[in-house]
């Protein structure tokens, strides 16, 4: 929260995500490409703030036995979200 107008910038890794600048980041069909640190910064005529990363890890599944999804041997080394 904050005095309006807020501004918004997602990042990923440290580099401005383009065209992400509302205050929700919505991921779909993610892949291995997208694992790493999220975070926004939010702005106004006061100044600015970054959020802490927040990390974000996928999970291969390579089956599904009715009750429960079986991963992969290998998976990312980040924190999963979702």
């Amino acid at each position: 929260s904050g005095n309006a107008p807020l501004r918004y910038q997602w990042r990923f890794n440290g580099v401005d995500l383009a065209g992400q600048t509302t205050s929700n980041l919505f991921l779909t069909n993610v892949t291995v490409a997208q694992v790493g640190d999220y975070s926004i910064v939010v702005t106004n005529a006061y100044g600015q703030v970054e959020s802490q990363s927040v990390p974000l890890r996928v999970i291969e599944f390579v089956a599904y036995d009715g009750t429960n999804c079986i991963p992969a041997a290998t998976e990312s080394n980040q924190t999963h979200h979702g």
